[in-house]
């Protein structure tokens, strides 16, 4: 969630150029990015599939602190915690571990990008949503290759240049029967 805007330098703008996993604010040039939205709608409907029914959703590292609020009971009001990327899903996972809260016993956390490097650092291992970054990076060079060879200029905007193939990886949440 938030892709990274980008500047283009001056000596590139007259360079064919399609950007991949990031936009720019010149709309005449060709972005490939994830579908974050169908992305997102996934993560939700596994989340209600696996049988939690009160989400709370992050999408900023410093939205965390409603990780503080007071808990009833000893537990929090929700029982799934939906994170814009899996570096908030660590910063998440450091504060309910640190109140004494079980994952997933006690809540469930799920990332968003299974980003490289980060992922395999949570114990128990994050479930998390894989970004299509292969598709977009196949998609954004074959769109440029062939702008090259039909014209040789500039690749032209095209619509619905979103790319899908996201899916569920790792698992704290499989598995799990939860407690209503």
């Amino acid at each position: 969630m938030g892709l990274r805007n980008v500047s283009i330098p001056q000596r590139l703008k007259s360079k064919p150029l399609v950007l991949a996993n990031c936009i720019a604010d010149d709309s005449s040039l060709v972005s490939y990015v994830p579908d974050d939205e169908t992305g997102q709608y996934r993560a939700l409907h596994y989340a209600f599939s696996q049988g939690y029914r009160r989400p709370l959703f992050i999408n900023h590292w410093e939205s965390a602190a409603i990780l503080e609020r007071p808990m009833i009971d000893g537990r929090p009001q929700f029982d799934i915690l939906i994170c814009g990327n899996d570096r908030i899903a660590f910063c998440a996972y450091q504060l309910l571990l640190g109140r004494g809260l079980k994952i997933p016993g006690d809540v469930a956390v799920l990332g968003y990008d299974n980003m490289i490097g980060i992922s395999e650092l949570f114990i128990p291992a994050l479930t998390t949503v894989q970004l299509p970054y292969y598709e977009i990076g196949r998609n954004a060079a074959r769109h440029l290759i062939e702008s090259l060879e039909v014209s040789g200029a500039q690749p032209s905007p095209a619509s619905g240049l979103s790319a899908g193939g996201q899916g569920i990886v790792m698992s704290d949440l499989q598995g799990i029967t939860h407690q209503r």
